[in-house]
């Protein structure tokens, strides 16, 4: 750990949607503010990806090179409904 140095800006926002994500989808919000602050696990992955764009942390070109997620991500959806 020590030749990988500290943690970069990228790597602290990572950590903390990580956790974020991790409060939404256990409902943290629900269990301290009441049953009208439940978070959709949908919505939460939202959040997350929103955030994750908007700071820089990911580009929309990574996005879109992982075609074969996207394609389970679709199919797993189809399945479901």
């Amino acid at each position: 750990l020590d030749l990988l140095g500290p943690l970069s800006l990228a790597e602290k926002i990572t950590l903390a949607v990580f956790i974020l994500l991790l409060c939404l989808w256990a409902g943290a919000p629900a269990m301290i503010m009441g049953s009208g602050w439940t978070v959709n696990p949908t919505s939460a992955a939202l959040i997350g990806l929103s955030i994750l764009l908007l700071t820089g942390v990911l580009h929309w070109e990574d996005i879109l090179k992982c075609r074969g997620a996207w394609d389970t991500i679709v199919w797993f959806a189809a399945l479901v409904m």
